[in-house]
């Protein structure tokens, strides 16, 4: 199960693993522990997920409660009052952490700015809108610090402060678990979007808030280490280690989808003119080396493009994205590559890849693929020969499978390469 499989969550700037989520719904913490009822304060016997059914039960009715309220507000009355006390103060009640006090009229001081937070637990910043305030663009009248979003002045109080490392941000619509964001790009949080949740009775997302959000999981427990200590960041850093031992892994994919590759150029029998150019000294094998990384690095790059949805032009035709997803999205190859071994010795596959390329490589695009023109890594040099020979099916497939699936040491069990979260410098160790 991934993240696109629960519909009231997502996981802004590489907060957490994709495949985060999978683990917790079925009761294990990064580690593959079992989730401890002691570790979240539940009596003797009771499970996580027993004691999120139960809160899930009684927060059912008051949000049913809490909407038929909010219906019966005059068109243009203030919400944040309603909000508060009807619904996300007794979300937060039911999550263990009794009655959030509030900040009072100053919020945060940080470094002798004031953040206008509404409420603070322990050293947990919280944030509490009305209904119908957006989170990531000034509100007139919704206080920010300099004029900002609550997202950004929240997110910036987070990377100001050396005592806040986690704040929860509410207006009662969507929840978002913050955390400071200095060593990420951009904000970090992972969202919950309640009304998904409560409307459309999604007991599984609200599983995963009640495990994200439980009051066990932000508590301090060393008082000088602070927020650091807490069970949300000792998860994060298992995440994270974690996702080392998978980058070293997908390292080994490399090496593999080079190795096949390679194979399956030099052996393919329409390119009898690059073995010739070998046996004559006219390419080395230093050459083909440095063409094979090209071609990986160039598959690896566009992997990360298109799950960010950065490839294709925002301003393209429709019919012309969909012709991409279709027929030419690296989407597509490597779901191909999981399903089946082998693809046979045509070589439509790569040459589709190569189309796809060069139009990202020329100044005009590919337009009919939805595809700009942005050069860079794609520009056409001296080690891209391999482009004018052919690879089978088969050999690519193979090489895909290498780089986009990992196998957990442990358990054995095969993951899908969160593409969609690696980062520039991850790219770069790999090469």
């Amino acid at each position: 199960m991934s993240v696109d499989q629960f519909v009231g969550l997502r996981i802004t700037g590489g907060l957490l693993p994709a495949d985060l989520p999978s683990q917790l719904s079925v009761g294990h913490d990064p580690s593959g522990k079992v989730l401890s009822p002691k570790d979240y304060h539940l009596v003797t016997g009771e499970t996580v997920r027993d004691a999120a059914n139960r809160v899930w039960a009684y927060l059912r009715g008051a949000w049913t409660a809490y909407r038929e309220a909010l219906d019966q507000l005059p068109a243009g009355a203030p919400t944040t009052s309603l909000t508060r006390e009807r619904f996300l103060l007794v979300l937060l009640d039911q999550l263990g952490y009794g009655r959030v006090p509030t900040t009072g009229r100053g919020g945060i001081t940080v470094d002798g700015q004031s953040f206008p937070v509404s409420h603070l637990w322990g050293v947990t910043p919280i944030h509490l809108l009305g209904s119908g305030t957006p989170l990531d663009t000034r509100t007139r009248g919704v206080a920010g610090a300099a004029g900002a979003s609550p997202q950004s002045m929240v997110q910036e109080l987070l990377n100001r402060s050396e005592t806040h490392l986690w704040a929860i941000l509410s207006n009662g619509q969507t929840l978002r678990l913050l955390r400071d964001s200095t060593s990420l790009v951009g904000s970090a949080y992972v969202e919950f979007d309640l009304e998904a949740i409560f409307d459309g009775d999604l007991f599984s997302d609200f599983l995963l808030l009640y495990t994200l959000c439980q009051v066990s999981r932000l508590e301090v427990r060393d008082e000088e280490i602070g927020a650091a200590s807490c069970r949300l960041e000792q998860w994060r850093t298992e995440a994270v280690e974690s996702g080392s031992r998978a980058l070293n892994q997908l390292r080994d994919g490399v090496v593999v989808a080079l190795r096949t590759l390679g194979h399956g150029f030099l052996t393919h029998p329409d390119n009898s003119e690059l073995r010739e150019q070998l046996a004559a000294g006219e390419l080395s094998v230093s050459d083909v080396n440095h063409a094979l990384l090209r071609v990986v690095y160039r598959l690896l790059f566009t992997f990360v493009a298109e799950d960010r949805g950065a490839l294709l032009d925002p301003a393209a035709d429709p019919a012309a994205k969909a012709r991409y997803a279709d027929y030419f999205s690296t989407a597509r190859l490597r779901k191909t590559s999981h399903r089946r071994r082998g693809g046979g010795r045509y070589s439509d596959r790569w040459q589709a890849l190569t189309v796809v390329w060069r139009g990202l490589g020329s100044e005009t695009g590919r337009p009919e693929l939805g595809l700009p023109g942005i050069g860079g890594l794609f520009d056409i040099g001296e080690l891209d020969f391999l482009t004018e020979h052919q690879v089978s099916n088969d050999a690519l497939l193979s090489a895909v499978r290498s780089l986009s699936l990992i196998r957990e040491p442990k358990s054995g069990v095969l993951r899908v390469v969160d593409y969609r979260n690696l980062g520039a410098e991850e790219l770069g160790s790999i090469y």
